[in-house]
This record gives C-alpha cells, sequence and structure tokens, in this order.
C-alpha cells in the first residue's frame, strides 16, 4: 500500500532483508523516499565500504575486515574501531584490539559501548592484565555468567586464592548451569589445596538445586539432592520438579502424594494440592481434580491458590460438558469472590455454558450482569456480540442488531468487533467503517523529521540515514535510540509519529512498531480519521521483513497479511526470540519441527539450521502454515489452532464439530492460550487487510470438516 508523504510515495513495507547468524545481506530497496532525501543532505555519507566489512567479519575473514575498514571514513570511528577490535582480537592480536576497543567504548550509543567493554575484559585476559580486568569488570558493573567467570579466572592468576573460592561459590549459586565443568575442576582443584568454600546453607542449596533443574542439568541436581542439608520435605518437592521436567508424571505424582500424606497442611501444602489436581486435569481426570481442588481449598482457604482452583473446578464442568452445572458453579464462584481476578471471567463462562445449553434467559442475564458490574473487563466485547448470538438464534433481529452495534462500538477493530459487522451485514444492516486516512502531501519527509526533532540528534540521524542506505538496520535501530532518549518521551500523537515515520523510512521497522505500542491511538480517534492516529496504527501492524515475506510467502502460497499476523503474535517480530520452550526466531518454529520440514522437503534442510535468521525461519513457518492450510482444507481457525497446539489436540477439538459455526468452534478450543492465539492472530488479519484496503470475511461461517488428504502434515 503507497502513501505520498511529500513529492513521492513511501511505500508501507520495509527494504529490510535482515541480518541473522550468517551475513549482513544488501538491501533490495530502501524507501523510495528516503533515497531522495538523502541526496537532498547537506553531507552525503556512504556507509557501504562499512557494510562490506561487517559483511567479511560475519564470514570469519578479520584481514578482509581490516582492510575494508581503512577504506571506510564516515561520522562512525566508534563502529570502526568496534569491527577491528573484533578483528585483531580474531587475529590474536591483543594490543591492538586493546587500542580499538578503547576508542569504540567511548561510543554515545549503549549496544557498541557494551560490546567493547567486553571485548576489553577479554583482551585485557589474554594479555594477563587481571588486575585491570577486574577492576574494569567492577567498575563497569558486569554481571553476567561470562564476567562472572572471567573474575575467578582473575583471581586465579593473580594468586587471590580466597576471592577465587568465594567468586566460584556465587557462580554455582547465581548461575548454576553456567561453566558447569569447568567450575566444578577450578572448585576441586582448590580444595584439594585445602581452600574449600563455605558449606552451602539449606536455603541456598535448594536454591541452587532450583537453578539447575531450570537450566536442564537435571542428573547433577540429582546428585546434590543427596545431601543432608535438605530437610526430607524439600528433597520430595524438589525430586518432584525434576520428575517434571522429565515429563515423568506418574512419578511425579508419587513424590507429591507422599508430601501431602506426610503433611496435609504443611509449608507448600498449598503448592502440593495444586500441582496434584492439575496432573488429574491434564489426565483427563476431572472428578479426582475436583476432589485436589476442594482439599485445596479446604486446608488453605487463604491462599491465592485456593481461589484459582474453585474457578477451575467450575471450570471442569464446563469441560465435561455439563452446561447447567458449570452455570451454576460459575455464578456461585462470582457470587463468593465478586472482587477476584476471575470473577467477570467466571460471569462470562456462566452466560456462555447457558449458550451452549440453550438456555437463552440465563445467558443474556449473566452477560448483562457482567457488563454492568464490570464494565471496564477486557470481556465485554464477548458479551455484546454473544448477546447478539442469542437474539439472532431467538429470532429478534432488532435486540440482535442492538447488540451487535454495542460489540461494534466498544470493539470496532477488535475479533468481536468484525464479527459483529459480519453478523450484521447478514441482516442486512450496514455500519460505516472507518479506514485508513491519507496525509496531506508534504507532511513527512527525512529533512522535516531532523528539523524538528533538533540538533540534539543530529550526529544520530546523520548516521542512521547512512547505515540505512547501506543496509545496516539493526544499527539504524541502535542509532535511532539514542537520538529519541535525548529528545526524551514524546508528548503527543503527532510526536510520537513523527518518530515512527522516521524510524520506518529508514528501515528500523522493530523501533517504529515499539512506539506505535507506546501511543496506541484511540479507538475514537481512528473512527475520527485522524490523520496521525491512523498512521500509528499503521506502524502497529507493519510489513516488517517484506522481501522474506514475499520470498516466503509466494513460494508456498501463503497470503503475506496472515505470515506478519501469525509474526506479530508469536514474536512480536523479533528475529533473536526464544520462548522458555525452545521456539526460536519471528514465527518461532521449535527446532523439532524445522528438522521434521527438513525431513520432507530437500529445500528446507539448509533453513532448518538457521532459525534466527529472518529469511530462513519465515520460508519455514510459511511452509508449516501452507501445509496445514492443506490439511484442514483452508479452515483458517484449525489451522492456527494446530499452528499453535499442533494437530493432534486440534483433531479433538474438530471430532464432531461438523456444521457448527466458527465463532462458536474458536470459543469452545479448551486451550485457553490456543484460544487467544486464533482470535489474535485472526483479529491482526483483518486489520493488516484493513489497512492494506482488502478487508475481506473469507472464513466459512461454519466448520470445514474433512479427512486429511494422505499425507497430510501431521507435527
Amino acid at each position: 500500500m503507497a502513501r505520498s508523504f511529500g513529492p513521492c510515495p513511501v511505500r508501507f513495507s520495509s527494504a529490510r532483508l535482515g541480518f541473522g547468524s550468517g551475513r549482513w545481506l544488501a538491501a533490495a530497496a530502501v524507501w523510495a523516499c528516503s533515497t531522495s532525501a538523502l541526496a537532498d543532505g547537506p553531507a552525503k555519507d556512504d556507509a557501504a565500504p562499512l557494510a562490506r566489512a561487517v559483511d567479511a567479519a560475519r564470514r570469519g575473514e578479520p584481514v578482509e575486515t581490516l582492510k575494508l575498514l581503512a577504506d571506510a571514513p564516515g561520522p562512525w570511528p566508534d563502529r570502526v574501531a568496534l569491527l577491528q577490535g573484533r578483528a585483531f582480537a580474531a587475529l590474536d592480536e591483543p594490543e591492538a584490539a586493546v587500542r580499538a576497543f578503547h576508542a569504540a567504548a567511548k561510543s554515545s550509543v549503549p549496544a557498541v559501548r557494551a560490546s567493547a567493554r567486553r571485548g576489553l575484559v577479554d583482551a585485557w585476559g589474554v594479555l594477563g592484565q587481571h588486575q585491570r580486568r577486574l577492576e574494569a569488570i567492577e567498575a563497569w558493573r558486569l554481571r553476567s555468567p561470562r564476567d562472572r567467570w572471567a573474575q575467578v579466572t582473575s583471581w586465579l592468576a593473580t594468586g587471590n586464592l580466597r576471592r577465587a573460592v568465594i567468586g566460584l561459590r556465587e557462580l554455582r549459586l547465581r548461575h548454576p548451569g553456567a561453566y558447569l565443568e569447568e567450575v566444578d575442576a577450578r572448585a576441586g582443584a582448590l580444595a584439594a589445596r585445602g581452600h574449600r568454600a563455605k558449606p552451602w546453607t539449606g536455603p541456598e542449596l535448594e536454591r541452587r538445586i532450583r537453578g539447575l533443574i531450570a537450566s536442564g542439568h537435571l542428573r547433577r541436581a540429582e546428585r546434590e539432592l543427596e545431601t543432608k542439608r535438605l530437610g526430607a520435605r524439600t528433597r520430595r518437592l524438589l525430586a518432584a520438579d525434576i520428575a517434571h521436567r522429565r515429563g515423568q508424571r506418574d512419578r511425579e505424582r508419587r513424590w507429591l502424594e507422599s508430601l501431602f500424606e506426610a503433611a496435609p497442611r504443611g509449608p507448600d501444602g498449598d503448592q502440593v494440592l495444586w500441582r496434584l489436581a492439575k496432573l488429574e486435569m491434564n489426565a483427563d481426570r476431572n472428578p479426582q481434580a475436583r476432589r485436589r481442588f476442594e482439599q485445596l481449598k479446604k486446608h488453605f482457604p487463604q491462599s491465592k491458590l485456593a481461589v484459582e482452583g474453585a474457578f477451575l473446578s467450575a471450570w471442569l464442568h464446563y469441560n465435561d460438558e455439563d452446561w447447567d452445572a458449570a452455570r451454576r458453579a460459575m455464578l456461585a464462584f462470582a457470587k463468593t469472590y465478586p472482587k477476584g481476578d476471575r470473577a467477570d471471567e467466571a460471569l462470562w463462562y456462566a452466560g456462555w455454558s447457558a449458550y451452549l445449553g440453550a438456555k437463552d434467559e440465563a445467558a443474556l442475564a449473566a452477560f448483562t450482569k457482567l457488563a454492568k458490574t464490570y464494565p471496564r473487563s477486557d470481556l465485554v466485547p464477548f458479551v455484546h456480540y454473544w448477546s447478539g448470538r442469542v437474539h439472532h438464534r431467538a429470532e429478534h433481529p432488532r435486540a440482535a442488531i442492538a447488540a451487535y452495534r454495542a460489540a461494534v462500538r466498544v470493539d470496532p477493530f477488535g475479533y468481536y468487533g468484525m464479527w459483529a459487522r459480519r453478523r450484521l451485514a447478514s441482516l442486512e444492516t450496514k455500519v460505516s467503517l472507518p479506514g485508513p486516512t491519507r496525509p496531506e502531501p508534504g507532511d513527512f519527509s527525512v529533512e522535516r523529521a531532523q528539523s524538528a526533532l533538533g540538533p540534539a540528534t543530529s550526529v544520530q540521524l546523520r548516521r542512521a540515514r547512512a547505515f540505512s542506505e547501506a543496509g545496516l538496520f539493526d544499527w539504524v535501530d541502535e542509532e535511532l535510540r539514542v537520538a529519541f532518549a535525548r529528545l526524551g518521551r514524546a508528548k503527543s500523537d503527532e510526536q510520537a509519529v513523527l518518530r515512527a515515520d522516521l524510524a520506518r523510512t529508514l528501515g528500523a521497522d522493530r523501533l517504529a512498531f515499539r512506539v506505535g505500542l507506546r501511543f496506541r491511538p484511540s479507538d475514537e480517534a481512528l473512527a475520527d480519521g485522524e490523520p496521525s492516529a491512523w498512521r500509528l496504527f499503521g506502524h502497529l501492524y507493519p510489513p516488517a521483513y517484506a522481501q522474506a515475506v514475499r520470498v516466503g510467502a509466494k513460494r508456498h502460497g501463503v497470503e503475506p497479511a496472515l505470515v506478519w499476523s501469525v509474526m506479530r503474535t508469536e514474536s512480536h517480530f523479533r528475529d533473536d526470540a526464544a520462548s522458555p520452550a525452545g521456539a526460536r526466531g519471528l514465527m518461532q518454529l521449535m527446532p523439532a519441527t524445522a528438522r521434521a520440514i527438513a525431513r520432507k522437503v530437500p529445500q528446507a534442510r539448509d533453513h532448518a539450521h538457521r532459525l534466527y535468521e529472518p529469511e530462513a525461519n519465515v520460508w519455514l513457518g510459511s511452509w508449516y502454515l501452507a501445509q496445514l492450510r492443506n490439511r484442514y482444507h483452508g479452515f483458517l481457525p484449525a489451522v492456527l489452532a494446530a499452528y499453535n497446539a499442533g494437530p493432534g489436540a486440534t483433531d479433538r477439538w474438530l471430532d464432531g464439530a461438523a456444521g457448527r459455526d466458527t465463532d462458536e468452534f474458536v470459543e469452545r478450543i479448551s486451550y485457553r492460550e490456543t484460544r487467544r492465539y486464533v482470535r489474535k492472530v485472526m483479529e491482526s488479519r483483518w486489520r493488516y487487510q484493513l489497512l492494506a484496503g482488502k478487508l475481506r470475511f473469507d472464513t466459512p461461517k461454519t466448520v470445514i470438516l474433512a479427512e486429511p488428504a494422505e499425507g497430510a502434515v501431521a507435527f
């Protein structure tokens, strides 16, 4: 979608090809307007030699890097010095590296300064300047595992064995999984010479073992459990944690049951009962789970977990599709805990259960009570929409139209607002849908932005413009963040838009997105057609990594808006995103999924090992979306559910759902996370389409259910 911001059109698409663990790639195009704007400046800086040096550094060619840096003049001596320091370090020339890192450490850019300081710490270690190294680590407050290990090695080298022993103990306590074998070897050698660390206290040892479990060092955690400094109850609880991490659910249950039987009201008893109840839930033993929740409420009535357990106990009736029991239990919960975090949700489930049980009056009563009692609840759009569905089903069109209009009013561009528009159309009732407004000619240019932002940011903007032309977009992001920090917080939407437009124009898509998140436009401003509001809205839904998306989406026949919506929901456009479960990159692919794709598709083999590189991640994610689309015959909610929770769970939700309304199918997905995920991606897709002027409600109104084709993806 092109928009005119002056004499030439600016396309709302990123020219960024991205930077991962491989190399910098040249930009295919960098915003048509930004090129002309750069040419108009008083001085045209050329960062192309710098970009070539970065590319050589990523290829592991330090000599070539230094040669290219000799021909990289410009207002970026700190960047040049940092690259030189790394090249000298790779060539085992620590003295030269120190000189270069010293120069880079004076940078005003935090990312450059931090990298230079760590380079200095490493170089001083190689040179044996350990006292200087120790003083710098302390002065700069470097506290990562790498820095703490550097401290220990320097203390050992300077003969400060007492401090080394203390440092090893701190490293073991604060970062239990870091440098595990090296720490053990050094600590053992010191102990053999009579330098033993102070014994762990019980709480310290428990903290260390929990850290080992969290970092996946389960065998070491088991060995350290054998110490007598831990009480029997603590050992059992930690053993249950280890079993949980290994997926040994029966063993975890036995440990927890032994804890409960030994002391039903003992320390951490509420957590023990909570975990036992969740184990029963996950095993689909709902009566046993309810019994555990009742025990939790009886033995620990003041615990927050008891309140959560009471809610889940009511929810289990819903999960069993006992609609009447679920309605009564949820109403009872809302009455008992009217000020609790789950009270509005309980009323929602009471109304929703009544809807599913065809008790329309009870459903409307619960929905009305929720809207009146909790008018600021995020669930208000839910109840307006589903109130409309109740009236619609009962063939009360005027009441249905009123409820759908209310949903549009409170959630005009959201999931339920869009569904309400679709339902209104089926009742032959039109509701206007504001679209993106066009800025006036001359509204934006890089030159105007630089003038408006003032001289305090001139150096950073000059560098950012040159880096943008050279395709160094991560550096553009770093420079603009420094510039914006000097300006302080934006005091109006207009100021926020100016910053976001500048970031987008220069290719810093993630920064523009972050500005949009911080200054979200109001629905009222969007409805009134305020240009600044729509500009901010556009930054909330950017066509980021456009080249990678164009390649991947076109190759596999997937709608780009869908790829961007998945990317936005999964990672917020962070190519280095990593989840606790191990998902990686823009579209949050699991390594096992990438390997499975590589086994099926030879072209994917190279991509499977580069999940942090946008091109590889988007290619694989687009392929997976296309395969899920084929498996579920284009039924988007099932495609998205399978992308989030896997085909196995999705097939269970589809079982018996043939002919069910699509909106009802989404609402009945039993995994809370997946239910929200499907709604969020569908909402984002509609918003991308709206911004592109191509909004369409093409998701079938009823569930498509058919057998997967032979050879359909099943992972």
